[in-house]
């Protein structure tokens, strides 16, 4: 069941994890706005807050929200990082960047689809919503999923 925990909107990549994997020049100048040589927080929480609601999205249809375990996911900052680098291009981004944007999507469209395994900052994996089920209820949660009743073991 999903949680009414209030979430950050950016929890999966940070300001800081763009200017680790990209620089901090290439970030500055993609998000000034208003072209003072600083970069514009606004416009990059804004732009992370939109990756991070677009990763949520994918992850919603196998695993509960918010995840659990202890965060950050480094597959997905990765995957948030590169969406959100292109986004921040206003005019069309060089083909590397639409590469790893699009490998990122790969990369998350494989989670979601159980062919690789999310993996905790402690290198955990984080069940997906079937299995978390099953540690729990043993096999009749698989009968109640089919049937629509996932909420519960009875």
């Amino acid at each position: 069941m999903s949680s009414t925990v209030e979430t950050d909107p950016t929890r999966y990549a940070r300001r800081a994890d763009l200017v680790a994997r990209f620089g901090g020049w290439e970030i500055c100048d993609l998000a000034d706005e208003d072209g003072d040589g600083r970069d514009d927080a606004g416009r990059i929480d804004a732009v992370l807050a939109d990756v991070s609601a677009q990763i949520d999205a994918a992850l919603a249809t196998a695993w509960d929200l918010p995840l659990a375990g202890p965060g950050p996911w480094p597959a997905l900052t990765a995957v948030a990082c590169d969406l959100a680098r292109l986004r921040l291009f206003d005019e069309a981004a060089p083909d590397g960047v639409v590469a790893r944007a699009r490998a990122a999507r790969k990369a998350l469209s494989d989670l979601v689809a159980g062919e690789s395994v999310l993996l905790s900052a402690d290198g955990k994996p984080v069940p997906r919503r079937e299995e978390a089920l099953m540690s729990v209820c043993g096999s009749r949660p698989m009968i109640a999923i089919a049937l629509g009743r996932a909420g519960g073991c009875s």
